[in-house]
């Protein structure tokens, strides 16, 4: 070996110990753009929460308010019956994840014991209906707005079978 392939070969292996460093630094930059991706909005809605209704609309942000309009809050609370909705949610929460736990424990047990022709088949469908949201939507490619898979109440709402306030906690 010559001196100067032994002088490549060196500076090879002394460039190589900066890998790690290197790898640890993109990934440090990479999760800081991710931080900043999911913090930016998040941080704009607080400021806009107490800026007055107008401004939401403006296309220049004022970070930090002239004016803080803190009884937005009260008045949002006042408008609407937070407590029910609360409720609501929590009933649908609950009851989803119930149903979660008891179908996937049941599933996850049979997949374990039992081996059948198509398991695999089973396990990836219902994989990807936890993992997939079900969406219904229109024929109209243009109208951008999907609904839930939900069961639509519209027709008994509409026929004053139901309020909306009704769907999941009567008064």
């Amino acid at each position: 070996m010559t001196t100067l392939e032994v002088t490549r070969i060196g500076r090879k292996a002394s460039l190589m110990r900066y890998l790690p460093a290197f790898r640890k630094a993109a990934g440090l930059v990479l999760l800081a753009a991710l931080a900043f991706t999911f913090v930016v909005p998040i941080l704009w809605m607080t400021v806009m929460s107490f800026q007055e209704g107008g401004k939401m609309f403006n296309l220049r942000t004022e970070w930090i308010p002239a004016v803080w309009h803190f009884e937005n809050y009260p008045n949002a609370i006042s408008r609407a019956p937070f407590v029910q909705y609360f409720i609501n949610s929590g009933i649908v929460s609950l009851t989803v994840m119930a149903g979660n736990v008891v179908f996937c424990t049941l599933a996850g047990y049979g997949l374990a014991k039992f081996r059948f022709p198509g398991s695999g088949i089973v396990l990836l469908l219902i994989l990807s209906t936890l993992m997939v949201r079900l969406y219904r939507g229109s024929a109209n490619r243009r109208r951008r707005r999907a609904t839930h898979s939900a069961p639509d109440h519209r027709a008994a709402m509409s026929a004053g079978a139901l309020s909306a306030r009704d769907l999941l906690v009567p008064r």
